[in-house]
């Protein structure tokens, strides 16, 4: 458990409530070759709902750029850092940067299921 002294106040975080401790998570389920990816939203910018500095590069990413976060099942000990994966769509399909992993304990919350993709909005 966690001091929510150490919470992230931005993007109106309701986790921190003096005295109250909160659960963290440090582990992922395993991802198998047959599970499918969830799109979701992430704002990779200084100031934007994500964590912070990517994990594998130490640096912002602009929402213009093809980034995404994985789950870290599919981040894997940061072997997928800065490398690009297909993403496949109602017949389109684009290649991302991975720049971060999906964070499992970002001001307290549950963490991100196995299965996603946190994009930026140019994806």
């Amino acid at each position: 458990m966690q001091d929510p002294g150490q919470c992230n106040l931005k993007n109106d975080s309701n986790c921190c409530k003096d005295g109250k401790f909160y659960m963290t998570y440090k582990c992922s389920p395993p991802m198998l070759s047959s599970t499918k990816a969830m799109l979701t939203l992430n704002n990779f910018e200084a100031g934007g709902d994500g964590s912070g500095l990517s994990k594998c590069n130490n640096q912002y990413h602009s929402n213009d750029d093809l980034a995404v976060a994985l789950s870290t099942g599919w981040f894997n000990y940061e072997k997928r850092c800065l490398k690009y994966i297909n993403i496949h769509n109602n017949g389109k399909s684009m290649r991302a940067k991975v720049v971060d992993e999906c964070d499992l304990n970002y001001e307290y919350q549950f963490p991100c299921f196995n299965n996603i993709v946190d994009s930026s909005k140019a994806i």
